[in-house]
């Protein structure tokens, strides 16, 4: 994470005029660690000051914003998805594995099956046997339903069972 700082134009300008420039120049050259410390303090007090370019500011008059440091995200996330809110940074691996993928399936089969019992009048507490027919499904379904066979069976409160086990 690395701080930076962008002055308040609107009470600055009007308070310094010609050394705006000056300010501008030395805010922006100010270290990360002294940013984070003059932004400590002046969340700790508001009337905190702090020297810059020979003028007296107070942390009121500049905005100091957390970010992160993008050459190195890029470098070592190059794929991650990376957004900040001042306060909050969230990363994110956008790249679907096969886990995670076969969850996504079992998740919508069991989302159907959910549906199908609604659609017939079937209470979530009533007792009822699925038979699957995966043996016509395709290799990507039957290896993602199979994976997460128990926890499918489990979230749905009911017993299931492969078609070919059925008996006649």
């Amino acid at each position: 994470m690395v701080y930076k700082a962008e002055p308040d134009w609107k009470s600055l300008g009007q308070k310094l005029l010609k050394k705006m420039k000056d300010v501008k120049t030395a805010l922006a050259a100010l270290s990360s660690d002294r940013l984070k410390e003059i932004k400590m303090n002046t969340d700790q007090n508001p009337e905190y000051e702090f020297e810059v370019a020979g003028c007296s500011i107070s942390g009121s008059e500049v905005f100091i914003k957390r970010t992160y440091n993008e050459s190195v995200v890029n470098q070592t996330y190059s794929q991650w998805v990376v957004d900040n809110n001042n306060d909050v940074t969230v990363t994110l691996d956008p790249v679907v594995d096969q886990a995670l993928e076969d969850e996504a399936i079992a998740r919508q089969f069991n989302s159907k099956v959910q549906k199908t019992r609604k659609e017939i009048g079937v209470h979530v507490d009533d007792l009822i046997e699925v038979f699957v027919d995966i043996q016509n499904s395709s290799e990507k379904i039957r290896c993602a339903l199979e994976k997460n066979w128990e926890q499918i069976s489990t979230k749905m409160k009911s017993p299931m069972y492969k078609l070919s086990d059925k008996p006649e």
